[in-house]
């Protein structure tokens, strides 16, 4: 997961930018952020997005409490398909005796 940075800290590099105190090399320098992240925080302020919200992830959701003993438990009793071929299903005989 990336960095995240405080809310203040990305207003104050944002109104340098617009106010052209600073350029986008000269903030990313002084502030140790790369200048893609400066520039996605342009990006969204110019979008009329609010840079001081985190975004939430777009990835997968994540589960919680799951309970991953029994989750392989249940894939040791479970049968192979009939669509794995004799070798799977020796190796698949192997591995979960």
């Amino acid at each position: 997961m990336g960095k995240h940075f405080n809310p203040s800290i990305k207003l104050e590099i944002i109104t340098k930018y617009f106010n052209n105190e600073a350029s986008l090399d000269m903030l990313s320098k002084k502030y140790n952020i790369s200048r893609s992240t400066i520039f996605k925080w342009i990006k969204q302020s110019r979008e009329g997005k609010d840079i001081t919200i985190r975004q939430k992830s777009s990835g997968r959701p994540k589960e919680e409490n799951v309970d991953y003993k029994e989750r392989y438990e249940i894939l040791k009793k479970t049968k192979p398909s009939s669509r794995h071929n004799e070798r799977e299903n020796n190796i698949y005989k192997f591995v979960y005796k």
